[in-house]
C-alpha cells in the first residue's frame, strides 16, 4: 500500500496542482486535487497485464476544458435541472444555464474546475486521498455555505471506494456524482460499446426533447433492459425513439429498493469479454445514469495517445433522481442545517478466465 505525490501543473488562476498516486490490492489509482479527476486507473487483464481503465488527459490543459467531465466529480447537483432554476421552501433560486435552458452538473458552481484542499493517507490496508471544498452561500446561485468533502480510499483487496459528506448553514441541494468513463479492454483498444452491462433496474427515465427525464417506464421488452448481462453493442442496435434521442444511452436507471441499507450485491457489472476485466458497481444512490458517450466529438488527444470519438467510453454516474426539485413525479432530497449528507460508493475489480457470453 503506498501514496506518492507529483506536480501536474499551474491553473489559469496561478494555482499549483498535484497528481496522488495510490497503489493497493492490484490497482495503481492517479488523481488530482483539480476537480477531482482521476486521471488513470491501472487495473490487470486475465494475463496480469496492467492498463488504464478510464478516460483521461495527460495534461491539466485537459481539466481546464474537459467538455465530457472525463474521470471529475460533478456538482452540487448531477445531471440537468430545468430551466436553470428551482424553488425551495417558497424561495426561487436562478442558476446559470450551460446546456440550453437547463443547468448541467451545477453550472458556475462547478466542483469539476476547483482546486480542491486535499490530504492522503495511508493505513495498514488501506491508502486514500480526502478531498474538501467550500462553497459560499449563493455561488452559482445555490443557497447555503456548503461544505463538501470526499475521499477516494483504494483497499488491499483491490476494491475503489468513494464516500461523500457534506453540510450547509441553509437549506439547499447537494447531490453530487463522479463522472468517470469506462473502457475495460484498457488503453481504449476497442469500443466502450464491445463491453458487456447488467444493471439491476426495472425501470428508466426516458428523455424528453430538452434531454429532461419524464416520469419512469419499465426496461421490458426495450433496449433499455440491462437486467441480465448483454453486449451494450446488442442492445443499442435495437430500434426505439429514445435510443435515437440520446445518440445512445444518456439515462437514469432506478435501481432496485435497498431498504435504506447499502446493498450487499452489486446493482451495475461491466465485463470485458476479450480482457477478461470485471468492474461491479454497488452504490448508496436510487439512480445510476448510464451514458453510453454519443456526444464526444471525435479527435480529441486522450490519455496514453487515445482519440476522443463517440461511444470511445461509456459513464456510470451514481446519483440521486436528476431534475428531481422541478419533477412532481419524482422524490426529493433536501440537504438542511443540523443533518449530514452522506454517500457511498464502491467499484470491485476483478479478471474472469473463461467468459461466458451473456452471464
Amino acid at each position: 500500500m503506498n501514496v506518492t505525490e507529483h506536480p501536474f501543473g499551474i491553473t489559469g488562476k496561478n494555482e499549483k496542482v498535484t497528481l496522488y498516486r495510490l497503489e493497493g490490492g492490484g490497482l495503481v489509482l492517479s488523481c488530482l486535487n483539480y476537480g477531482g479527476a482521476v486521471v488513470e486507473l491501472l487495473a490487470p487483464d486475465r494475463e496480469g497485464m496492467m492498463q488504464n481503465v478510464v478516460l483521461g488527459y495527460d495534461d491539466l490543459a485537459g481539466y481546464e476544458k474537459n467538455p465530457n467531465w472525463f474521470g471529475v466529480l460533478c456538482g452540487p447537483t448531477a445531471g440537468r435541472i430545468s430551466g436553470a432554476s428551482f424553488s425551495l421552501d417558497g424561495k426561487s433560486f436562478s442558476l446559470t444555464a450551460n446546456d440550453g435552458t437547463a443547468c448541467l452538473h451545477g453550472g458556475a458552481c462547478d466542483l469539476s474546475r476547483r482546486l480542491w484542499k486535499s490530504e492522503p493517507f495511508r493505513e495498514a490496508r488501506r491508502v486514500g486521498l480526502r478531498l474538501c471544498t467550500v462553497s459560499p452561500d449563493g455561488e452559482g446561485g445555490y443557497p447555503g455555505r456548503v461544505r463538501l468533502c470526499v475521499t477516494y480510499t483504494l483497499d488491499d483487496e483491490g476494491v475503489f471506494v468513494i464516500d461523500y459528506e457534506g453540510e450547509t448553514d441553509s437549506p439547499t441541494l447537494l447531490d453530487p456524482t463522479f463522472h468517470a468513463y469506462f473502457n475495460l479492454s484498457g488503453n481504449c483498444v476497442a469500443s466502450g460499446l464491445d463491453q458487456e452491462l447488467r444493471i439491476d433496474a426495472e425501470t428508466f427515465l426516458p428523455l424528453d426533447a430538452h434531454h429532461l427525464p419524464e416520469s419512469p417506464l419499465p426496461v421490458e421488452g426495450t433496449p433499455f433492459d440491462f437486467r441480465r448481462s448483454v453486449l451494450i453493442r446488442k442492445n443499442l442496435e435495437r430500434p426505439h425513439p429514445q435510443v435515437v434521442r440520446g445518440r445512445g444511452y444518456d439515462h437514469a436507471f432506478v435501481l432496485r429498493a435497498s431498504g435504506g441499507v447499502f446493498p450487499s450485491a452489486p446493482q451495475v457489472r461491466l465485463c470485458d469479454p476479450a480482457s477478461g476485466r470485471v468492474l461491479e458497481m454497488t452504490t448508496s444512490e436510487p439512480c445510476v445514469v448510464f451514458y453510453s458517450g454519443g456526444w464526444i466529438a471525435e479527435g480529441e488527444r486522450l490519455r496514453g495517445g487515445a482519440l476522443s470519438a463517440p461511444h470511445v467510453g461509456i459513464a456510470l454516474e451514481p446519483q440521486w433522481y436528476p431534475n428531481a426539485v422541478n419533477s412532481p413525479f419524482l422524490p426529493l432530497r433536501i440537504l438542511r442545517p443540523g443533518t449530514v449528507f452522506r454517500s457511498r460508493t464502491v467499484y470491485r475489480f476483478s479478471v474472469v478466465r473463461v467468459f461466458p457470453q451473456g452471464t
